[in-house]
């Protein structure tokens, strides 16, 4: 796989054009799209859902960073967007150690349609 990064303007906000172009021009080969929402910069991108649907149609999925999903509690969620799988790490929330896996780890949550790709769990069978 190739990653291919999308702009950004000088608001945080992705370039929505940019990222346009570039489903197109790599419609045939698009797996996924990263998106983590809100954003590094603390931006809720307000086309949000527009990113997730335009990915859909190209035949990709959206995975969603939660390292911010504490800022979407009582706003938003991963489902409202379109994400298809996201997790929530909990170094920011608790102030706790980075890792996944490690002591920061969360929750990771799909669409239904992923649940049979989903860990099981080594002690409780699911």
């Amino acid at each position: 796989m190739t990653v291919v990064p999308v702009a950004c303007l000088p608001n945080g906000q992705i370039d929505v054009k940019d990222f346009k172009e570039k489903l197109e021009k790599h419609s045939s080969e698009i797996c996924g799209a990263m998106i983590t929402y809100p954003s590094t910069y603390g931006v809720f991108e307000s086309g949000v859902k527009e990113l997730c649907d335009l990915v859909h149609k190209h035949g990709g999925l959206i995975y969603m960073d939660g390292a911010n999903l504490n800022a979407q509690m009582g706003l938003t969620s991963p489902g409202k967007i379109g994400a298809d799988v996201g997790h929530l790490n909990l170094h920011k929330t608790f102030a706790i150690p980075h890792g996944g896996g490690g002591p920061g780890i969360g929750a990771i949550g799909s669409t239904k349609e992923l649940e049979p790709f989903l860990p099981g769990h080594c002690v409780i069978p699911i």
